[in-house]
C-alpha cells in the first residue's frame, strides 16, 4: 500500500446532469471525496452506476451546457499550486492546460483513445511538446523513455507503430506512457484492465501501482472487480445509481461491509472451492439497475434488496458515518449486523 501524504484533490457535492428529450438524467448525485499524495483510490460499481461519468466530471470532459450541468466544487491543489482551485470554475483553456500536466486520464479502451491515422510516438510526443517547449527530437526521446518505462521492448522502433499494429496490452501500456508523460500527480484509470485478459490485468495492475508508488501520485482506480481493488487500494468507495452508498479503508470494507449491496458484491467475486461441492451456483445481485428515468424513492437499492423494508427504506438514505472512516448509506446496516 502506498505512503498516504497530503490532500490533492477535494470533491465536494458533485452532480453531473444531462438535459435529454425525454427529461434531466442526475448521472451522479452529490458524490463527496478525496485524494490524497500517494493514495490509490477505488471506486467500484456495476456498469451504469456513475463511475465514469464521475471521473469525466473531474476532468472536465462531459458535453458543454446547456446538455450537461456540473455544479458543486473540484479543489485540486498540486505541487504548483499555493492554494487549491476549483476545476469547475476554470475556463476550457485553464483545463486543457491542467489536463495531462497536473491530471491524466487513462481510459477504458485505447483503440477508441488513440488516433488510428497517427502513430504511437507522434501522440505521445505531442502530449509533451503541448506543456513542455521543447524540440519535436527531444519530445520523441521522452516518449522513449516513457514506452521503455511501461515495459515496452525495444521502445523506438514502437514509435513507428499504429495503434492497430499493437497488442490490446500493449495499448494499454502506450495509453499509460502517455497519461504520465508529463508526470500527473494525480491519475484517473478508467477500468483500464476491463478489455484484457486475465494475465495482462496482472501485469497492467501491478504496473499502475508501481509507478504510482514511485511518482508519489495520488490514484482514482475505476472498476468493477473487486479483486483488483483488494490488491491495489487504500480505500474503496461502492457507487450505486450516482450515490456513493459506502466508504471505507479496503481492510474495512472488506471485512465489514455494511450495505447490502456492498455485501452483494462481494459474494458474486468468484472463490476456489475447497470441498466437493463443485455444482454451487455463484450468487448474483437480483434484478439490474434502475433506468435513471425511473429511480425508486428513498433507498435506490431497495427493489433489489433483500433486507427490503417499506417502513424504513422509503425515504431517501443520507451517507452516515458507523465506524471511524467507514461511511455507509442504509437506514438498517445496525440489525443487518446484528442479525448476521
Amino acid at each position: 500500500m502506498s505512503s498516504i501524504m497530503q490532500p490533492i484533490l477535494q470533491v465536494k457535492d458533485l452532480c453531473v446532469q444531462f438535459k435529454t428529450v425525454n427529461g434531466i438524467v442526475t448521472a451522479v448525485n452529490h458524490v463527496s471525496f478525496d485524494i490524497s499524495q500517494g493514495e490509490t483510490v477505488a471506486l467500484v460499481g456495476e456498469s451504469g452506476s456513475g463511475k465514469s461519468v464521475t471521473s469525466l466530471g473531474i476532468m472536465r470532459l462531459t458535453p458543454p451546457t446547456p446538455r450537461v450541468s456540473l455544479t458543486g466544487e473540484v479543489l485540486f491543489q498540486g505541487p504548483r499550486d499555493e492554494v487549491a482551485v476549483d476545476l469547475l470554475k476554470l475556463s476550457e483553456k485553464e483545463m486543457r492546460e491542467r489536463r495531462g500536466r497536473d491530471i491524466a486520464m487513462v481510459f477504458q479502451e485505447p483503440m477508441t483513445s488513440f488516433n488510428p491515422l497517427h502513430t504511437i510516438g507522434r501522440q505521445i510526443a505531442e502530449g509533451v511538446r503541448l506543456h513542455h517547449k521543447i524540440s519535436k527530437a527531444a519530445a520523441l526521446d521522452r516518449a522513449v523513455e516513457l514506452l521503455d518505462m511501461v515495459g515496452i521492448s525495444a521502445p523506438r522502433e514502437r514509435l513507428n507503430n499504429y495503434p492497430h499494429e499493437m497488442s490490446g496490452g500493449m495499448r494499454q501500456r502506450a495509453m499509460i506512457a502517455m497519461a504520465l508523460a508529463n508526470d500527473p500527480c494525480l491519475l484517473i484509470a478508467d477500468e483500464p484492465t476491463t478489455a484484457l485478459d486475465v494475465t495482462i490485468q496482472a501485469q497492467i495492475t501491478e504496473l499502475l501501482l508501481e509507478l504510482q508508488q514511485k511518482n508519489k501520485m495520488g490514484l482514482l482506480f475505476i472498476t468493477h472487480n473487486l479483486g483488483v481493488v483488494a490488491e491495489i487500494a487504500d480505500r474503496v468507495m461502492v457507487m450505486y445509481c450516482g450515490q456513493i452508498v459506502e466508504q471505507a479503508s479496503v481492510d474495512e470494507l472488506f471485512e465489514h461491509p455494511s450495505m447490502p449491496y456492498t455485501q452483494g458484491l462481494l459474494k458474486s467475486v468468484p472463490r476456489l472451492q475447497l470441498d466437493d461441492d463443485h455444482q454451487q451456483k455463484l450468487p448474483s445481485i437480483p434484478g439490474y439497475v434502475p433506468s435513471p428515468f425511473q429511480l425508486p424513492q428513498g433507498c435506490k437499492f431497495g427493489p433489489r434488496c433483500d433486507y427490503f423494508k417499506e417502513s424504513i427504506c422509503h425515504k431517501p438514505q443520507s451517507l452516515a458515518e458507523i465506524r471511524p472512516s467507514h461511511w455507509i448509506r442504509c437506514e438498517r446496516w445496525e440489525e443487518l449486523e446484528e442479525g448476521a
